[in-house]
């Protein structure tokens, strides 16, 4: 364990939130809101204070972590989880509980507030609900050689065959799609991705096979899933339990500082395929 604090050579931009920029305040969420953390995990940070709010097993499964930035970054989104969860229930970082699924997914004992997370590289999303079930994936966009090969195992064989007709330039992107909404279902649901149901997540996306930064959202039975990227070439999957349109707010990310960008972020590309994202202001 590394007690001092740790110099990172990133540069942390203003707006997104690190774990000494955590708002202690108390937090309420509306039934049906979905709630976005959006941390940086590189940020310089008192590791005294990181690892003092895990707990035993928390401390353990870190340090079976051989690499050094790895232990830190797991280190650091568990504490953030912990002081961001701690707004919301009122209770005190170091002495929430968190209990697993069969599948590992973890969860608050005895509270109506629901969680899950997803970090790449040094980028962590925290997704809050309250009463209704989350699942949330993030993957970094980037060049890998074996996507095909991991898209014929996990896929179904439509899902496969239409992202191998993709063209090379948005093949990689429409993957990650693919695989962040296959995740997210999984974890929205608790079931690992052995146990996951057969869905052709590319019929629901209502795309062909020429891939938009825009976001996409869709009702498989009774989960709503969403996708979109984030500025970084963030691949992100969503999944919330609810018939309703959810109501996603941000917290935040610099280029969603202002409505309209983040409009034009999300905005459809035309009437076929509405997003449906209502956003509210800070």
């Amino acid at each position: 364990m590394d007690s001092s604090t740790y110099q990172s050579s990133a540069i942390h931009k203003p707006g997104i939130l690190s774990l000494n920029t955590v708002p202690q305040d108390r937090l309420d969420i509306a039934e049906g809101d979905v709630h976005i953390w959006v941390i940086d995990l590189d940020v310089p940070t008192d590791q005294t204070v990181v690892w003092e709010l895990l707990s035993p097993d928390e401390i353990l499964r870190a340090n079976r972590l051989i690499d050094a930035q790895k232990r830190r970054q797991f280190a650091a989104s568990r504490s953030a989880a912990r002081k961001i969860l701690s707004a919301y229930t009122g209770i005190a970082p170091k002495q929430i509980e968190f209990d697993y699924s069969d599948h590992g997914k973890p969860f608050l004992l005895n509270n109506p507030v629901n969680f899950n997370l997803s970090h790449t590289e040094q980028t962590m999303l925290l997704a809050v609900t309250n009463h209704i079930n989350i699942g949330i994936d993030i993957e970094k966009i980037a060049p890998i050689t074996n996507h095909i090969s991991i898209a014929n195992t996990y896929f179904t064989r439509k899902d496969a065959f239409l992202l191998y007709q993709c063209d090379s330039e948005n093949q990689l992107t429409m993957f990650y799609r693919l695989w962040t909404l296959k995740e997210a279902h999984c974890k929205c649901s608790g079931l690992g991705l052995s146990k996951s149901p057969v869905i052709n997540f590319f019929d629901y996306l209502n795309m062909n096979v020429n891939v938009s930064p825009h976001a996409r959202q869709f009702q498989i039975d009774n989960v709503r899933m969403v996708s979109f990227i984030l500025p970084g070439n963030i691949a992100v999957g969503l999944a919330v339990q609810s018939q309703k349109n959810p109501h996603m707010r941000f917290f935040p990310h610099p280029q969603f500082d202002k409505l309209d960008r983040f409009r034009e972020q999300i905005a459809p590309i035309n009437h076929n395929c509405p997003v449906g994202i209502r956003v509210k202001q800070s």
